[in-house]
């Protein structure tokens, strides 16, 4: 019998077995043969075992990986220094930001255990060995405002990306006195204020008081430096109860929230105060841990004076934008007037010798395109530019299908489900044989908060599609088999929820076959000179795309090739029968490249951007090279062996 085990889960079973508590000495009442036994388990099983679980334990990674980063961020125009902690960063020489109005330098290398021992736990746990990284960073006052990214160089190469935070506001740090319990709260003195903590230990709340005014609005926002913490925002009244006076009543509360269209962990809320005085917001983890990479930030602003839309005092994201990672079924991914345009540049643009290709539809649908009649098959002109996209916007009262709007498609709707049972209908009109894509986009909260579902009845009030296929479904696409008039409703999952920021817009669109998002597995590449190192690509193909996709790798370091390489494919259970599943999930295929260092390539000191790019072909004919990622490189020599190793 083999038995598999990875090091979290080797680990877990010595510490919280403790030999399964059958030590002789602490339980003298044992029979003889069950101290036999115990001593039989040690040497022959636990005894191997914890060897083998040593070695693991002090083996670091073979790369450079940073785990969190403390504090993490700081005010334009400062300079501060940041504590970088990881496993491998022995060596490390260099920071790498993602612009120039940041630098850093490595000031101090420490080895450590990365995990604290903790009074309860056994003496002899094995611990992760690591190391802490003393940075010292300066901010230049033009630098963005936002989350930058920062990595670490060593000898061994390029480290994974954390982030560290640029703000406008003043940033403090939280004070060494405990403020544990909101009689302990630290005061925070005046609006803008940033506050860099950590939560440190097993159920720790972090407290902050604060004094606001009658009908003043504040913002809070809590941001996770590394992500290790998933963070938690409660905002306290002092005022006490009955049986307790200086019991806090709780005002609010924020445990998940999105930022700038996207899901994220980093909770934000406002609240407008009804009277003046002292309160309360405390700062605590999700599920309860805490530790030494359990950092975060706190931002306090008031919005009273503040009027800059409907995202007015939010602190971006990132500094730099999001990635240019081609979204196709996001929530939060922008849809718009030309929409049509983006998707068609991710096919073949023929010249006007041989301009036609084929998209699935029919004339009908697509004459306002350049179509022409060619019966359940419509060929489009793409060597011409496509219209902008039609846009209607929803108008109450619209909650029965006798008072639907009619749409002609292609056209975006725009709508919003602005209270608890709010429903919007819309009709459309379709011909045997018409294949459809519906897209939603919903700009200002997305799921859990705003669940859009999108249901289509025929003319009888008989649902024939949803967008939920196992959760609800940012795009689906149809074949209408029966022509005829269509029912479009649109309200949230549960019809218990509502509000004025439940907005949405609904693409009705013909499908066009395209090349969907492009994934690359590894963030970043370091090369042993004389070694080899795979690439892994996943290309997804939307709509019924059936031509080639050639992926190809520009901008590497002398001495680097890429060859296309085949692996074994893991073995995977057959699918259960889902006809419907191409409704909601497109085609997916993966693609491996090697990348190869000469023994001789010369070593590189910093990263270096290999850009991957994909180039779409239909019978025979390429398209645009479409960007998808741009991965650091670095090629390193073969590291000395270090202890444990």
């Amino acid at each position: 019998m083999i038995f598999s085990l990875s090091v979290d889960q080797a680990r877990g079973l010595y510490n919280s077995l403790d030999l399964i508590n059958m030590k002789p000495e602490s339980n003298p009442g044992l029979p003889l043969g069950t101290r036999t036994l115990s001593i039989l388990l040690k040497v022959f099983i636990f005894c191997p075992l914890t060897c083998l679980m040593a070695q693991m334990a002090t083996t670091p990674p073979a790369e450079p990986q940073v785990v969190s980063i403390f504090p993490i961020g700081g005010q334009q125009a400062s300079s501060f220094d940041v504590e970088i902690r990881g496993q491998s960063l022995e060596g490390a020489y260099a920071v790498w930001f993602d612009c120039e109005a940041l630098k850093g330098e490595v000031k101090k290398i420490e080895e450590l255990d990365l995990d604290e021992a903790k009074p309860e736990e056994p003496k002899d746990k094995i611990m992760r060995r690591g190391h802490r990284v003393l940075v010292g960073v300066r901010v230049d006052s033009s630098a963005k405002l936002g989350a930058h990214t920062l990595r670490l160089v060593s000898l061994r190469g390029i480290s994974n990306s954390l982030t560290l935070r640029v703000y406008s506001d003043p940033v403090i740090a939280e004070t060494v006195t405990p403020h544990h319990l909101p009689g302990e709260a630290m005061p925070v003195p005046s609006f803008p204020v940033v506050v860099n903590g950590k939560i440190s230990r097993l159920g720790e709340v972090d407290f902050y008081a604060f004094d606001a005014l009658r009908d003043q609005e504040l913002l809070f926002e809590v941001f996770s430096g590394s992500g290790v913490l998933d963070p938690h925002l409660t905002l306290y009244e002092p005022a006490g109860s009955w049986f307790d006076s200086h019991r806090p009543n709780r005002l609010a509360f924020d445990d998940d929230s999105t930022v700038q269209k996207k899901k994220t962990t980093n909770p934000r809320l406002t609240y407008r105060f009804t009277k003046r005085g002292r309160h309360i917001v405390g700062v605590g983890s999700f599920d309860g841990r805490g530790g030494p990479d359990y950092a975060y930030q706190l931002r306090v602003v008031s919005l009273t004076s503040i009027s800059s839309g409907s995202e007015k005092g939010f602190t971006p994201a990132l500094a730099h934008g999001e990635p240019q990672d081609w979204r196709e079924r996001d929530f939060g991914r922008n849809i718009d007037s030309e929409r049509l345009q983006t998707i068609w540049s991710r096919t073949v643009r023929v010249s006007n010798e041989d301009k036609a290709m084929p998209v699935k539809g029919t004339a009908a649908s697509l004459a306002s395109n350049g179509g022409t009649d060619a019966g359940s098959l419509a060929i489009v002109d793409l060597s011409t530019p496509a219209r902008v996209l039609d846009s209607v916007v929803e108008k109450e009262p619209n909650d029965t299908p006798s008072q639907a709007l009619e749409i002609i498609v292609p056209t975006v709707i725009g709508g919003a489900i602005q209270r608890p049972g709010d429903v919007d209908f819309f009709r459309v009109k379709v011909k045997s044989g018409d294949q459809l894509a519906f897209e939603i986009e919903t700009p200002d909260t997305v799921p859990p908060n705003f669940n859009p579902r999108l249901a289509i009845s025929d003319a009888d009030g008989q649902e024939v599609l949803t967008n939920i296929h196992r959760t609800i479904q940012s795009k689906t696409i149809y074949p209408f088999e029966q022509g005829g008039e269509y029912s479009l409703q649109v309200r949230d999952l549960t019809s218990r929820y509502g509000a004025p920021n439940f907005t949405y817009r609904l693409l009705v669109r013909p499908q066009i076959a395209h090349v969907g998002e492009i994934k690359v597995n590894e963030d970043r590449i370091n090369l042993i000179r004389g070694e080899a190192k795979k690439l892994t690509v996943i290309t997804e193909q939307e709509e019924g795309f059936d031509g080639e996709i050639a992926l190809m790798i520009e901008n590497l370091p002398q001495g680097v090739e890429s060859f296309p390489a085949t692996e074994v494919e893991p073995d995977r259970p057959p699918p259960l029968p889902d006809a419907k599943r191409l409704w909601f999930v497109p085609k997916r295929q993966t693609a491996t490249i090697m990348l190869l260092a000469s023994t001789d390539a010369p070593a590189t000191a910093l990263p270096q951007f290999a850009r991957v790019s994909a180039r779409p072909i239909v019978q025979g004919k390429p398209g645009i090279p479409v960007s998808v990622r741009e991965i650091p490189l670095m090629v390193v020599a073969k590291p000395e062996r270090v202890k444990g190793e």
